[in-house]
């Protein structure tokens, strides 16, 4: 029947793998944050957080999307596991700061080359442009792949 979507064959997530897929996402909040801020921030207590984080028990669902708060980054795991991605909603937003992003990390890059290479220090100070350009182009390739697909 060519009208009906062939599912591809992704085995169900077991508790024990979701479990661990959300636990690296609560490691680095827990680390530079600690388990208090981050059940602060997500709504449930330090011990859960540390339950979790250390994958002895499974967070609640509106906890684990919680932890969105503490890394964006949270889910991806979870969403990998079915070759989904989690992306922002105005993802495919191009506005003049992408532009501004990408001319700003060029003038850093060109300064930076004026004696034809680029020093680790001089790296470490574009870390920032290089991030936001970073962002600006997956937002682009997000755009194209939307575009794509309809």
């Amino acid at each position: 029947m060519p009208d009906r979507r062939v599912i591809p064959p992704v085995k169900p997530l077991t508790e024990q793998e979701a479990r661990h897929l959300l636990a690296g996402g609560l490691l680095k909040p827990c680390h530079d944050s600690g388990p208090t801020r981050v059940g602060l921030t997500i709504g449930c207590d330090e011990k859960t957080v540390r339950k979790a984080r250390d994958e002895v028990a499974t967070m609640r669902l509106d906890l684990s999307w919680n932890a969105l708060l503490v890394n964006e980054n949270a889910l991806d795991g979870l969403a990998a596991h079915f070759g989904k991605k989690l992306v922002d909603t105005n993802a495919g937003e191009i506005s003049r700061k992408t532009a501004s992003c990408i001319t700003k990390l060029m003038f850093e890059l060109s300064v930076a080359l004026e004696d034809d290479r680029v020093d680790d220090r001089e790296l470490a100070a574009m870390r920032h442009s290089i991030e936001e350009v970073g962002k600006s182009i997956d937002a682009m390739r997000e755009r194209l792949s939307l575009r794509a697909a309809a």
